[in-house]
């Protein structure tokens, strides 16, 4: 759960792990082995891990759903059902079973999004 999590996370920020892990000044074995979940993160790593990806710890070890913690939700000033179909989006991401797949679709959703930030600003 956590590694997996990781990963998307990662993903969906356009991040190596080697960058990840420069970011978090561990090893890009230490990002690998997290995300193949050889190993866990002890509490100080998930703590920089939450940090680093504005989520909370709950969500890194599955204790919640929701990946954005309740102060980044308020910034965002999405309405709650805007919320709500951003954690279901979330979940489909994660239920992909095939990584590939679900790589390309989180691939697909940042160039589409940065494709309409971009028309916005024309």
């Amino acid at each position: 759960m956590i590694g997996q999590r990781i990963r998307l996370l990662r993903k969906m920020r356009n991040l190596t792990q080697a960058d990840l892990a420069e970011a978090l000044d561990v090893a890009k074995t230490t990002i690998s082995a997290y995300e193949n979940e050889v190993n866990e993160p002890n509490h100080d790593m998930l703590k920089n891990l939450a940090d680093f990806f504005n989520v909370s710890v709950d969500y890194l070890i599955g204790r919640t759903d929701s990946h954005l913690q309740d102060e980044v939700k308020e910034g965002l000033k999405y309405s709650e059902d805007q919320l709500k179909k951003i954690d279901e989006l979330h979940e489909i991401l994660l239920s992909i079973e095939n990584e590939e797949m679900r790589n390309m679709i989180i691939q697909s959703a940042i160039m589409y999004a940065n494709g309409v930030k971009a028309s916005v600003k024309k």
